[in-house]
């Protein structure tokens, strides 16, 4: 299945690499290494996360990888990243 990455998502990856990396740029580069296979696992699997809705009002899924969440949907042939979120940030899903 192919992988799209929305610009969020992108820039979500970004943001989290540019965190870790103050501290350790090792942690920063295991950190990408860990979701980029968790997407990559996700996207070959037929196993989904929960159902949630973004406060943009996109419905998705959810997938844990650590203290990140990765948002995704499926749409036919392609698995698209919606966001990459740390869990400690304002919540970006609707109650």
């Amino acid at each position: 299945m192919k992988v799209l990455w929305s610009p969020s998502a992108l820039a979500d990856l970004e943001d989290a690499w540019a965190w870790v990396a103050q501290d350790d740029p090792d942690a920063a580069g295991r950190l990408i290494a860990r979701l980029l296979q968790a997407v990559e696992q996700l996207s070959t699997s037929i196993v989904d996360g929960p159902v949630c809705t973004l406060r943009s009002g996109a419905e998705v899924r959810k997938w844990r990888v650590g203290a990140y969440a990765v948002y995704y949907q499926r749409t036919g042939e392609a698995f698209r990243v919606v966001r990459v979120y740390h869990q400690r940030r304002r919540p970006i899903v609707v109650p």
